[in-house]
């Protein structure tokens, strides 16, 4: 109860403390007292903390952990847990650096080059294990790797890259870019693996010469020299009669059958009248085609003859100099093309070519194909105004422009102008302009759809035990013209398929069935060559000599071309050597090199220049010559290096084929050029072999 009398007590006292029975102030509740009172806003208290110092970047290990960085090198969570603490840079700073480091590399690498010859064997063996670390920018197969089946497949980068500067000087301007399908391109990819080794270069280059690792090292042609026109000649002139008669037959015959560039029959035509009447007055690129003409025969006959024709009507550079005022140095800027005018650019192409510059000749077929497809002649005609005749004419003209600008990008590795695909002009007809007006030929060239089935009958069937097989045409120069198309036409293929650069972001894809695919069709192309055309026919068979000759050319030179991309040079090393290769890269290697023995067979075993001159045009045989002789230069390399003695066929086969660059280069330039670089190579593979210098042509 005590409790209870005390709670009773203060309330007493608190009822007597204040009148009328209410609480005095002192003895309210210290909450009551403090609601009452005003309010009064008072400062928030902060407590003030030390600022660290905010991390601009944070290593991996805290990234991927979400966990703060301080930022030191090492950090503090990485020095507490005793990880490696790694900073990765910003993508932009993270490129810059590795481009430093690369172009770092570049020069490290040189610079080993350069101190492998001053250094004794003891280091010489500690820098070529460094050497072998490097990826050589341009790989002998730029465009494929083989995995581990043995399957060639594409590379995913985006494009081959460019490690010259080709704008430096004048040579390397001269030269220009050389790409991955040129026998060029393998020469100098063999040489710097040269250089690798060796730890110098090849060849006789001077300061003031070609860099040793520069592509115009190894280039043969003559675009280094001026080529000077002389436009203060008389553009009006022409030659006497029996020079011009001379001329056009050397022209007809060698030229004109494989690159029919004119119609024949319209421009004999035009011909006998210029000189018959003496007062017309021809239209002026009438006159600079038959100026080219003439420059492209004269060329051929000086180096067919052994006979110095020092006259003004037997020079080359005159005839070219008169065509090129009239027909390429127009008073109007940027002319509009016709197709005389893609006449003159394909006809000064190829007197380009036919002199070495191949570089002047590669842009002058762009003009020429340009310049074809300004007048639509890459299409079907449907045209009611054009006669049938001049249809097909066209149509070979287009074909012309074709075959000589996918052979000099065959030359120079270059990509060409138009694609298949936007292309639809018919093949060319199987039959000589003077059998145009036959009936059934004349059928032919109105019907479209007959016309594609006799080409298609003609190309594709094989002949069948029934003995039906494909039509029959009577043996001439449109034949080989078409099947020469049919050819090139594989080749450009080739060239889309295996050597583009690709686009980004394409899928690994295998290339195997590629090649194989198109190693098929150039067997099939041989297959359904006629008799008369089979290049294995014996060689005293005269009829169709020069044909069944070029076409066996340009067949080993496909397989070549399809074949290279398998031909490493850097093979693995082990006890079996060359049988180490997986199948499909054996195979196709070996479809490469034995190509490249069968295009030097073609030769006799030695040289006769009367014979060739009679039997192949100069502006292709060195081409053909150097991309059999750049193979087997790159084969015995391998065999040499992996102490394959069996190097004997391929000795003999070097030997033939520089055998006739010597004898070739006493009459051409560029001939005389790619002996000296092969001899280089060669010498610098097997020291052990005389120097053809000294032995007898």
């Amino acid at each position: 109860m005590e409790p209870r009398s005390q709670t009773s007590q203060v309330r007493k006292r608190q009822r007597e403390g204040s009148p009328g029975g209410a609480p005095r102030e002192d003895s309210l509740p210290q909450s009551l007292l403090l609601q009452s009172l005003p309010k009064v806003s008072l400062p928030r208290i902060t407590i003030a903390k030390p600022r660290g110092r905010r991390a601009i970047r944070a290593c991996i290990s805290c990234r991927e952990q979400k966990a703060k960085c301080n930022g030191g090198v090492p950090c503090e969570r990485c020095r507490e847990l005793r990880t490696e603490c790694v900073f990765v840079a910003k993508k932009t700073r993270l490129k810059r650096r590795l481009q430093d480091l690369e172009q770092r590399a570049k020069e490290f690498y040189r610079l080993l080059r350069q101190l492998y010859p001053r250094v004794d064997r003891k280091d010489q063996a500690l820098i070529d294990r460094a050497l072998e670390r490097e990826t050589p920018p341009g790989s002998v197969s730029p465009l494929s790797e083989s995995s581990a089946d043995g399957t060639i497949r594409h590379a995913t980068l985006p494009a081959d890259p460019v490690d010259e500067d080709f704008n430096k000087d004048k040579i390397t301007r001269a030269t220009g870019f050389v790409g991955p399908h040129s026998e060029r391109s393998w020469l100098h990819q063999l040489k710097r693996k040269g250089m690798r080794y060796n730890g110098s270069h090849l060849g006789s280059e001077t300061s003031s010469g070609p860099a040793a690792d520069s592509i115009s090292s190894v280039d043969y042609f003559l675009d280094g020299q001026d080529l000077s026109v002389d436009f203060s000649v008389q553009p009006y002139a022409i030659p006497p009669r029996d020079v011009a008669d001379d001329l056009l037959n050397t022209y007809f015959d060698m030229v004109h059958p494989g690159l029919p560039i004119i119609g024949k029959t319209v421009f004999l035509h035009q011909y006998r009248r210029h000189y018959t009447e003496p007062l017309s007055s021809p239209p002026k690129k009438w006159l600079a085609i038959l100026n080219f003409i003439l420059a492209v025969a004269a060329q051929h006959s000086s180096l067919a003859s052994t006979v110095n024709n020092n006259d003004e009507w037997h020079d080359p550079l005159l005839y070219f100099s008169r065509g090129s005022k009239l027909g390429l140095a127009d008073n109007h800027l940027f002319p509009h093309p016709d197709i005389q005018q893609a006449q003159i650019e394909a006809l000064a192409a190829l007197y380009l070519l036919t002199i070495g510059q191949v570089n002047r000749a590669w842009r002058m077929s762009g003009l020429a194909v340009r310049s074809a497809v300004a007048m639509g002649l890459h299409l079907r005609s449907v045209s009611r105004e054009t006669l049938d005749i001049s249809k097909e004419l066209r149509c070979r003209v287009w074909w012309s422009v074709y075959i000589l600008e996918t052979t000099l990008s065959l030359i120079t590795g270059r990509p060409y102008t138009l694609a298949d695909r936007f292309c639809t002009a018919p093949l060319p007809l199987p039959f000589d302009e003077e059998q145009f007006r036959d009936p059934p030929v004349a059928r032919l060239l109105k019907d479209q759809d007959a016309r594609n089935n006799f080409i298609r009958h003609l190309l594709l069937a094989r002949p069948r035990k029934s003995g039906v097989g494909p039509p029959f045409v009577v043996p001439c120069h449109s034949l080989y013209f078409l099947h020469t198309v049919e050819i090139v036409r594989i080749k450009r293929r080739a060239i889309d398929k295996l050597y583009a650069p690709g686009k980004p972001g394409r899928r690994r894809h295998s290339a195997g069935e590629t090649t194989d695919e198109l190693v098929d069709s150039v067997n099939t192309w041989r297959l359904n060559l006629p008799e008369y055309f089979q290049f294995a026919r014996s060689k005293a068979d005269s009829g169709f000599q020069r044909e069944r000759f070029c076409l066996a050319l340009q067949f080993y030179s496909a397989k070549i071309t399809i074949g290279r991309i398998a031909l490493h040079r850097d093979r693995p090393r082990s006890s079996q050597g060359y049988r180490s290769l997986s199948p499909p890269l054996k195979e196709m290697a070996n479809i490469c090199i034995a190509s490249a023995f069968s295009m030097l067979a073609q030769l006799p075993d030695e040289p006769d220049l009367v014979w060739l001159t009679r039997i192949a045009p100069w502006c292709c045989i060195l081409h053909d010559v150097m991309q059999s002789l750049a193979v087997l230069l790159i084969e015995l390399d391998s065999r040499i290096r992996q102490g394959n003695k069996d190097i004997a066929p391929i000795l003999t086969s070097i030997q033939k084929g520089m055998h006739w660059l010597l004898a070739m280069g006493s009459r051409h330039a560029p001939s005389q050029r790619a002996w000296q670089i092969c001899q280089d190579l060669y010498l610098r593979l097997n020291p052990t072999m005389t120097p053809l210098a000294l032995r007898s042509s």
